[in-house]
């Protein structure tokens, strides 16, 4: 695709979700829609990587509470694959939005939601074409030694 193309598809998404905005109060109405995959894992390495860009990956999982093969496949800058139980840890443990997370754009509402309601940002991840732990239903409300034994 050319630099325009994503250029107008990039806006056209832009004016969907200021438009749900106005009607809605909320940037995040149709999470169903494709995430851009590529431009997730660089805000979860920005993230992650802000205070040591040479961290270790596998103490960062361990201390999210995620197991290293999901978050290398989160992270990963050539072809990364999300999984919901990295952005879940990601969001609990920094306090980020998950619009933001998944958008790039912030949305009060859902950020204040995600504070007030850890449940309410799986569902809404859960919405989403991430990855997902289909052996386990376990969240980041369960302890975390129940991520690292899997």
């Amino acid at each position: 695709m050319s630099v325009a193309h994503d250029h107008v598809i990039s806006e056209y998404h832009l004016r969907k979700q200021i438009s749900n905005l106005e009607e809605t109060g909320s940037t995040m109405q149709n999470p169903d829609t494709t995430t851009d995959r590529f431009a997730i894992a660089a805000r979860l390495r920005a993230l992650l990587f802000a205070r040591d860009p040479h961290a270790n990956p596998g103490t960062i999982a361990e201390s999210l509470g995620v197991r290293e093969s999901m978050l290398r496949a989160s992270i990963d800058e050539a072809s990364p694959h999300p999984w919901i139980e990295v952005l879940l840890a990601v969001v609990s443990r920094f306090g980020v939005d998950p619009t933001w997370i998944l958008t790039g754009i912030y949305d009060q509402s859902t950020h204040r939601e995600a504070l007030e309601n850890e449940e309410s940002v799986e569902r809404m991840l859960v919405r989403t074409t991430l990855a997902r732990d289909t052996k386990s239903r376990s969240t980041m409300l369960d302890p975390p030694s129940h991520h690292r034994a899997m």
